[in-house]
């Protein structure tokens, strides 16, 4: 970088800032290659973690806690976890490790230290070799309310800024690593956050307060860890023979007791649950691990609706190809599915299999592929997803229907503006001796931001001089 760019680095603002390098990071083109229905992969889940202790109270500090706990909880048997809490330093919050006994160590998530050294924290949990596992879907996800402050010097911040995006995004990219970013209220660094998640083909999320947490959530478990969900109807759903691993968010109102009726009608609560059964009870929310559910109908009493979950880890559901979590306008996407027949088809033939696409702005779009009566267990299907025209975020999802058995699996596709994102691809990209337009664009793009930040500098000085020479007149007088 020149001296030039460094001086006008330095009176830049740190949403400028990210902004212009947010720009320059979408024109670096993203491979993305995956089959989950040949090469399923476990969760390796790395949470990133830096709140204010000036932006939360001691009781949303807890609330906080709570869900983030259960989202680790609610992923697989198998999966690797680990969660940092970062501010001036990094501090190991949960032990990284494949294991049931997900411990969180006693130590407050509020940074009281005024920095928030988040290429430090990604340095921390880019350290472990692991992500180089083809048995591992590698996942950092970053829960902030700040943007970069590693010193005092606002030059400092934007090198460090700069490094983080231009060093770091590339490196994990190449390792193969996404990050999602969660910002919290309205002090995070937006610019930087999107920028940091796009650039390593993740999503951006924003909880413009905690309520919006646990919509986030539920979200990042879909992305992170995709599994078929239990459809639930009148407060019960059905088990199927093959069904295993069940595990339960169950939220329900502060001081109420939650219970499950399985299908011999025995209750369940937390103070009386079957062998092998994990119940963790929270004020507002409990999170049920069930290794072998007995099958038939089942109910659940005081329980929630909204933004309870029942996920099968394995039993009888749907095997899912992964979708690019982002693409650019007007991009073409197909989606291949099966339900397993490992051991046996574990949903017979028959059912009804299709395809929902729900838009930014709430239109639906039902893609079927299978009527009822018709579907075929262990044959695979390929949904060829309406256009994706609207910026912004969309829901996929895709429900099986067979007697009373009912699974669905969802996804999240963010949809950027063609004319930041014509290099953004979901295969390997191949170059043409003709094809100009990206440099081109990318070159104008940069060049329009650098006149923008280069008129904003020159203002501030000349406002400057303005108010000096009043100053002086003043003095005069």
């Amino acid at each position: 970088m020149t001296r030039a760019s460094l001086v006008v680095l330095q009176h830049c603002p740190a949403s400028v800032l990210s902004l212009l390098l947010a720009i320059h990071l979408l024109y670096t083109p993203v491979a993305i290659a995956a089959d989950a229905l040949e090469n399923p992969r476990l969760p390796d889940v790395r949470l990133l973690i830096d709140v204010s202790a000036e932006s939360v109270s001691q009781h949303e500090s807890l609330f906080l806690r709570q869900w983030l706990k259960a989202y680790l909880q609610l992923l697989p048997v198998g999966a690797r976890v680990g969660v940092w809490r970062y501010a001036g330093t990094v501090d190991e919050v949960m032990p990284y490790r494949t294991t049931e006994a997900r411990v969180w160590h006693d130590l407050p998530l509020v940074n009281t230290q005024g920095r928030s050294d988040l290429p430090a924290a990604l340095a921390v949990a880019n350290a472990d070799p692991a992500a180089a596992d083809s048995e591992f879907e590698t996942t950092i996800v970053v829960v902030t309310d700040n943007g970069i402050k590693v010193s005092a010097s606002p030059i400092s911040n934007a090198h460090a800024t700069r490094d983080l995006l231009t060093e770091l995004v590339p490196a994990m990219v190449d390792a193969g690593i996404t990050v999602h970013t969660v910002a919290l209220g309205d002090t995070s660094d937006s610019f930087l956050l999107r920028a940091l998640a796009h650039g390593t083909n993740g999503l951006d999320f924003e909880a413009k307060s905690l309520e919006d947490l646990p919509r986030v959530i539920l979200q990042l478990l879909d992305i992170t860890s995709p599994a078929s969900a239990v459809v639930v109807h009148d407060q019960g759903f059905s088990l199927a023979d093959h069904d295993r691993e069940l595990r339960m968010l169950l939220t329900h109102p502060a001081g109420t007791t939650v219970s499950l009726v399985d299908s011999a009608q025995a209750i369940w609560s937390h103070d009386s649950v079957p062998p092998g059964t994990t119940w963790l009870a929270g004020s507002t929310l409990d999170v049920v691990t069930l290794p072998t559910p007995t099958p038939g109908r089942w109910e659940w009493r005081d329980v929630a609706q909204n933004h309870s979950v029942i996920r099968v880890s394995d039993g009888a559901g749907i095997l899912a190809d992964e979708l690019p979590f982002v693409l650019s306008a007007g991009s073409h996407q197909s989606w291949r599915l099966a339900l397993p027949t490992e051991g046996g088809a574990l949903i017979q033939d028959g059912f009804a299999l299709n395809v929902e696409v729900i838009d930014p702005q709430g239109g639906l779009q039902v893609v079927p592929l299978a009527a009822e009566g018709s579907g075929v267990a262990g044959e695979q299907y390929v949904a060829k997803l309406p256009k994706f025209d609207l910026p912004g975020r969309y829901r996929v999802q895709a429900s099986v229907e067979h007697q009373d058995i009912t699974r669905r699996i969802t996804t999240w596709v963010e949809v950027l503006p063609t004319v930041l994102n014509r290099s953004i691809t979901t295969r390997a990209k191949v170059a043409s001796e003709q094809n100009f337009q990206q440099p081109v664009l990318g070159l104008a793009a940069l060049s329009t931001i650098a006149l923008v930040v280069l008129m904003w500098v020159l203002r501030q000085r000349r406002l400057r001089k303005l108010e000096l020479w009043h100053r002086r007149f003043q003095d005069s007088d």
